[in-house]
């Protein structure tokens, strides 16, 4: 392996630690300050697409695709519609659906 493309992968891991590390900060501070963990929220993505990491599940489903907003039960509606999961996002009101078994 070259030598470039040895530090492009070890920058990805680093960045995925990273991400990993503000996504655990940020469901902390949720509870506390909305605005802060929204920030966290933020700074991960943008980190996601700078190194081109696709994002785990757990930190995509945790805010809505459209608007970006971090989903919490104040601003969301949950629903199970035959093999959907529906969730409905107050503030941009649009519908995710995800399928389960």
């Amino acid at each position: 392996m070259s030598s470039k493309n040895f530090t492009k992968a070890l920058q990805k891991k680093t960045a995925l630690k990273h991400i990993e590390n503000l996504f655990q900060h940020q469901n902390e501070v949720i509870t506390k300050d909305i605005s802060l963990a929204q920030r966290y929220l933020d700074t991960i993505r943008k980190l996601a697409m700078s190194f081109r990491i696709r994002l785990p599940r757990e930190i995509k489903r945790s805010y809505c695709k459209h608007c970006y907003t971090i989903k919490t039960p104040e601003n969301t509606r949950t629903r199970l519609k035959g093999s959907k999961l529906t969730i409905f996002c107050k503030n941009c009101n649009k519908f995710t659906r995800i399928p389960y078994k």
